[in-house]
């Protein structure tokens, strides 16, 4: 990778872009949506724009 902060970046901008998504959302109700829901959503993100190659995925022991 050319840049070594392009990973941090796509984070943060996926991260930004669903946040501002679900805030938009008229079916999605805000309350509902802890850090882990949105951490599954993220990968979930991730996997719907194929950029499973740019951004490294950290596995844990209760998951992703």
């Amino acid at each position: 990778m050319s840049n070594p902060y392009r990973e941090d970046i796509l984070v943060v901008k996926i991260r930004e872009g669903l946040y501002e998504a679900l805030l938009e959302s008229s079916s999605v109700d805000m309350e509902n949506i802890d850090s882990i829901t949105f951490q599954k959503l993220l990968l979930k993100s991730i996997d719907h724009f194929n950029l499973r190659d740019e951004i490294t995925i950290q596995w844990y022991l209760d998951g992703k």
